[in-house]
């Protein structure tokens, strides 16, 4: 009894790994399916991306510089 609970133990990592993966597939699966049915190219979501990050980049900034300031 005992060395089936140890086998499941071990087994247990390789288990949840495929599990997990098989999840990022279903999902990067899913997003892409949604961006062909948009129709918004990668290349414009990259753009817009790097923007928002920018934008989320300046914000901090100004935040740090308001704190040093006060």
């Amino acid at each position: 009894m005992v060395v089936i609970g140890i086998e499941m133990r071990t087994d247990l990592g390789d288990w949840i790994k495929r599990q997990l993966c098989r999840g990022v597939q279903e999902q990067g699966k899913f997003a892409q399916d949604q961006i062909e049915e948009i129709g918004i190219e990668v290349k414009e979501l990259e753009r817009q991306w790097a923007s928002q990050k920018e934008s989320q980049l300046s914000i901090r900034s100004c935040k740090s510089s308001n704190k040093a300031l006060g």
